[in-house]
């Protein structure tokens, strides 16, 4: 015959509360910005240069979506890239339609990529980047 029990649930359960507390949707995207950075300066670095808006408009936000489309994400979306005047209250670049454009190509004009080279170049970064930030919140949760 065995005799079996546990004990230690409720700590348990208060510290899931701690880190779900800790690590909410707002840390969340406040963190992937930050992690984000880098893939933005490498575009910034890449991004082929004439005006200077296309380099000048790429940025990372929380806000490059209309209210609409933010609220259909429930305000859990992060943006990098290319963001034109006057979306989310941006103003000062001429509008960046056209990074599109030089990031594909088209039909007449070779692709310049800035965008995707960028992001392969520091994936490995923004996750290392997240994994501390998300390690550190945890251990100081608990």
């Amino acid at each position: 015959m065995f005799n079996f029990s546990m004990s230690g649930f409720d700590e348990a359960f208060a510290n899931v509360a701690k880190v779900g507390h800790a690590i909410n949707d707002h840390f969340m995207r406040d963190a992937t910005m930050s992690a984000l950075e880098p893939v933005a300066e490498a575009a910034r670095s890449l991004a082929p240069v004439d005006s200077g808006d296309l380099r000048d408009s790429i940025v990372v936000t929380s806000e490059a979506f209309s209210d609409e489309s933010a609220a259909a994400f429930d305000g859990r979306t992060v943006f990098v890239g290319p963001l034109a005047a006057g979306v989310a209250g941006r103003a000062g670049h001429r509008d960046a339609y056209y990074a599109g454009f030089i990031e594909l190509g088209t039909v007449k004009m070779r692709a310049q990529p800035f965008l995707a080279p960028a992001w392969d170049a520091e994936i490995g970064n923004v996750e290392a980047a997240l994994g501390v930030k998300v390690g550190e919140a945890l251990f100081s949760a608990v």
